[in-house]
């Protein structure tokens, strides 16, 4: 090999060592964006009001913290079950989840969700998984002083992380989870896995499986066979890992929204009723 075609490979190498050094910096200083992209979620304006529901704004890590409850309407003889708490996915909002209100409803249950830091009208300012996770706790013991009634708690794609850590520490009557993972560093690892140094950058790991065998409740799930964002295998990394029993459903050609497919309200239904 001659001097110059050392030099260029040399060139080359630095250029793409360069590149690589780059990307990595990208991924830990973009990843809370990259994780929830509020952007992307359905816009929650500042004079928005929950439809026959009540809102409330708590003090978060990062200062507002914008909750909604819609309670369910009785009819005369029935009686209300209890609260299902919503750790929404992350291109989703209040003014989305509002949407799904009467599927809860339908069963007894009346809803409680909250948004992210930087989503709707909750300040933005997360660096890291302790503020996700401090903020869940807050949204939690304000519902709590709500109500004498049973929590149900509801975590979908990136919110079933924080959702299996609440179930974890407080006594809850059910866990459901919708699309869940073991962790987002793996989620992240299986998506990227030329990306070797992927799992050494996440200030977001969200660890389900540490959590998971410390939940007492009775735990439901529901995930696409064809989910390429989560891969089921994540999923079942996850329930290999808890010592109780999870009922499962898998769906077969469902993809990640697989909370959009026929099957779905069924599950939930049957989920809620279910001792």
């Amino acid at each position: 090999m001659t001097s110059k075609s050392k030099t260029l490979w040399q060139s080359i190498l630095i250029m793409v060592l360069g590149l690589y050094v780059l990307f990595c910096l990208v991924i830990y200083c973009m990843q809370k964006q990259m994780l929830f992209p509020a952007h992307a979620a359905m816009p929650v304006a500042t004079d928005w009001q929950p439809k026959a529901g009540s809102q409330a704004f708590l003090v978060g890590q990062c200062g507002k913290l914008h909750v909604a409850n819609w309670p369910v309407a009785i009819e005369t003889g029935a009686v209300e079950k209890g609260t299902v708490m919503i750790f929404h996915g992350n291109a989703e909002s209040l003014a989305s989840v509002e949407h799904q209100v009467p599927l809860f409803h339908a069963q007894g249950y009346s809803v409680m969700a909250w948004d992210y830091a930087g989503y709707g009208q909750s300040t933005d300012c997360w660096t890291n998984e302790q503020d996700m996770l401090q903020d869940a706790e807050t949204a939690y013991q304000w519902l709590a002083q709500q109500t004498t009634l049973p929590i149900v708690i509801y975590g979908r794609s990136v919110g079933s992380g924080p959702a299996v850590y609440i179930a974890s520490k407080y006594a809850v009557q059910k866990l459901l989870l919708v699309s869940p993972y073991d962790s987002l560093t793996n989620v992240a690892g299986a998506n990227m896995p030329f990306f070797v140094p992927v799992r050494y950058l996440m200030r977001f790991p969200m660890a389900s499986t540490q959590w998971i065998n410390q939940v007492k409740a009775p735990i439901y799930a529901i995930h696409g066979l064809a989910d390429t964002l989560i891969q089921p295998a994540r999923a079942a990394e996850l329930f290999k890992n808890t010592e109780q029993k999870i009922q499962v459903k898998w769906v077969a050609d469902a993809g990640h929204n697989v909370d959009g497919v026929a099957q779905f309200a069924p599950w939930l239904a049957n989920s809620l009723k279910s001792q």
